[in-house]
């Protein structure tokens, strides 16, 4: 999404591991999630999104709001 901030968690067996990802891993800005094997990518993909990707309701001015859990069949209790 334009103007998000982008997050990258990266795990490497080695520093050798780590710096040969530094060429290639920059081209693959499209997609979600990267295997590499070496510096080679091996597997890839763009994870799938809701739509809208966070759920919002708009209310009435002056309507009382009520927090409800995002998560489908979510049986906990607040607070």
């Amino acid at each position: 999404m334009p103007g998000t901030p982008a997050l990258a968690v990266i795990s490497a067996n080695d520093a050798e591991a780590l710096r040969a990802l530094l060429r290639p891993l920059p081209h693959y800005g499209s997609q979600s999630w990267l295997v590499f094997d070496g510096g080679r990518a091996i597997e890839r993909g763009i994870w799938p999104m809701i739509d809208p990707p966070v759920p919002v309701t708009l209310l009435p001015a002056g309507a009382p709001a009520a927090f409800s859990p995002l998560l489908p069949g979510w049986r906990g209790r607040l607070g």
